[in-house]
């Protein structure tokens, strides 16, 4: 029975998210890192933006296992040449991965939801601000907390 190792590189998202410390996981430098990246963003970075074969497994990270999925990608062929020149290593792929996920067009599309949603609040909490009238300020009225002690 002879057992083939596979070549492939594991790439889980704490490696390259931002808000992670290098205890939590981080392994590239923290101003090169994206915040919270997800497993679909980075399977389609690589995918798509890197030319370089992908995929996702249903994993979860050791150290984190609340966040699941990890991937996994071919960096070498058969030969042992890289498939991409620029991309020779597994810390060269995290940095490239970190720079693509925050243009990733469900990043962008998520931030406007979001950005949407914040000014839909600010302009209710606004009108609510507005059509209260001026309130007596100050402590509510109730018992006294020093007769209630023994």
């Amino acid at each position: 029975m002879v057992f083939e190792h596979d070549k492939r590189v594991i790439l889980y998202p704490n490696y390259i998210n931002a808000k992670k410390t290098i205890a939590e996981g981080r392994r590239i430098p923290k101003d090169k890192a994206c915040e919270n990246p997800n497993v679909l963003e980075m399977v389609d970075c690589c995918t798509k933006g890197l030319k370089l074969p992908a995929q996702i497994e249903d994993k979860s990270y050791s150290r984190d296992w609340l966040v699941r999925g990890r991937i996994r990608v071919q960096l070498i062929d058969d030969d042992g040449k890289a498939l991409v020149a620029d991309i020779p290593s597994r810390t060269a792929l995290m940095l490239r991965i970190a720079e693509l996920v925050p243009k990733h067009p469900m990043r962008s599309k998520r931030a406007q939801a979001q950005l949407q949603q914040q000014e839909k609040e600010a302009a209710q909490s606004a009108a609510a601000a507005a059509a209260s009238t001026g309130s007596a300020g100050g402590k509510p009225k109730g018992k006294d907390k020093k007769k209630n002690r023994r």
